[in-house]
């Protein structure tokens, strides 16, 4: 790590640490700074957001998520701090959508055809997959600074120019000075590569990325664990589509289509395709006993953005976590794969011959892989920029106090019902 992000990760840790010691200080007296409320979070924006808040794709998660920081004694000022910021910035943010809207309605004429959804559980190789197919001119995967930042609306000549993505930039590197390299070594980020659809759910306070982080937080959680195809999720996908058409608005769309990826699409299957009916899907899969651990170690690594430790107990909602979403998709799989194009990836096969692979995903949606897109796919390969500059992510199950005995019991069940459902 340089000389500059090695003092500026001590001054952080000592600003964090002095902001939380004065937390603990000022409630021993009753005080508790930076409350995240309703009103904190509004306090300074348009009335207009009043209105936004009572849509039905915002409501009840809006009302959840106020609930659970109600509840809330385990995070301390500093992350307090950092999440009702970003509250805001979401805030803010729907309310430059819906200005955006107002102010040019033909967006919502903007047509989404054949989606192709990238829907594996986590840690199964999905952002891999995605940043390789993103390659393709024919695919348009929004890079991760259009998501944070989708208005003002329409396309940009050097998007290195735009405040929007310099400021994610330097988000990035905030984070990546806070936590260290490991924590993108488990999720690999940039500012200029495809992200996931995770940003545009949040905007709805459907904060997918809070499962199993914090303890207040487990109403919440089960809340969206258990969306399925009710009216929720209908209108979080109405939203999400609308936030596509925001981004594809001004650009020749005409021989592209989207290309997505989220491992929580599992949750509301049946929602997405009433919304997306044309849609296309990737399902990816990998050994149990691989991506359990992977994906305990990306919980610990978000945890520790906040300044938490892991324990047994977010081990285990962790692991809850896992099995439901695997569970619920495999269930809404099973009901849609004879009439929906649905190809079966297996993680393994992925990382020993990713070219061969993405070969045979070209043939069965009857895609073109053109010399030119298969040399950039290859040079990609081959830089492995993901390992070469934060280093490969390494975890183990015993480090969370887990055997592979244990967690293929646990999972034996769905892991027989995967295996049905891929060979089927």
């Amino acid at each position: 790590m340089a000389l500059k992000s090695i003092i500026i990760k001590i001054i952080l840790t000592i600003v964090t640490k002095t902001l939380n010691l004065l937390d603990i200080f000022l409630q021993w007296f009753g005080i508790k700074l930076c409350k995240i409320t309703k009103e904190t979070l509004l306090r300074g924006l348009p009335n207009g957001i009043y209105e936004e808040l009572e849509k039905p794709d915002i409501k009840p998660f809006f009302d959840k998520y106020l609930k659970a920081h109600e509840k809330d004694t385990e995070l301390g000022l500093s992350a307090r701090l950092q999440i009702r910021q970003r509250s805001r910035a979401k805030l803010k943010m729907c309310m430059e959508i819906a200005s955006a809207i107002t102010a040019n309605p033909e967006i919502l004429n903007v047509e989404i055809k054949k989606p192709l959804f990238i829907i594996g559980p986590a840690r199964t190789g999905t952002t891999y997959l995605q940043w390789l197919l993103s390659l393709d001119n024919q695919f348009r995967s929004p890079d991760y600074w259009e998501w944070l930042h989708p208005c003002p609306p329409g396309p940009v000549k050097d998007y290195t120019k735009d405040l929007r993505y310099k400021k994610t930039v330097a988000f990035l590197e905030l984070v990546l000075n806070m936590t260290g390299p490991q924590h993108f070594a488990a999720r690999p980020t940039e500012a200029d590569k495809p992200s996931e659809c995770l940003t545009a759910w949040e905007r709805s306070f459907a904060n997918i990325t809070l499962l199993t982080q914090f303890s207040a937080f487990e109403d919440y959680e089960n809340t969206l664990l258990n969306m399925g195809d009710s009216s929720a999720a209908f209108y979080l996908y109405e939203y999400h589509k609308l936030q596509l058409q925001l981004l594809a608005w001004g650009h020749d769309m005409k021989n592209k289509r989207y290309l997505l990826k989220s491992p929580y699409h599992l949750l509301m299957l049946e929602s997405l395709l009433q919304v997306y009916p044309d849609a296309e899907f990737i399902f990816t899969h990998r050994d149990i006993l691989q991506a359990v651990p992977s994906y305990l170690s990306l919980l610990r690594a978000i945890r520790q953005l906040f300044g938490l430790a892991i324990d047994q107990h977010f081990v285990k909602r962790g692991i809850r976590a896992y099995k439901h979403l695997l569970d619920r998709g495999i269930t809404s799989l099973e009901k849609i794969k004879e009439t929906t194009p649905l190809y079966f990836m297996d993680y393994d096969q992925l990382v020993q011959n990713p070219l061969g692979e993405i070969r045979k995903i070209y043939d069965y949606f009857c895609l073109n892989l053109t010399p030119e897109t298969e040399q950039k796919m290859v040079k990609y390969m081959e830089e492995d920029p993901k390992n070469k500059k934060y280093g490969k992510h390494n975890y183990t199950l015993h480090e969370f106090n887990l055997t592979n005995e244990g967690v293929s019991e646990e999972f034996n069940e769905l892991s027989n019902r995967l295996r049905l459902l891929v060979n089927k």
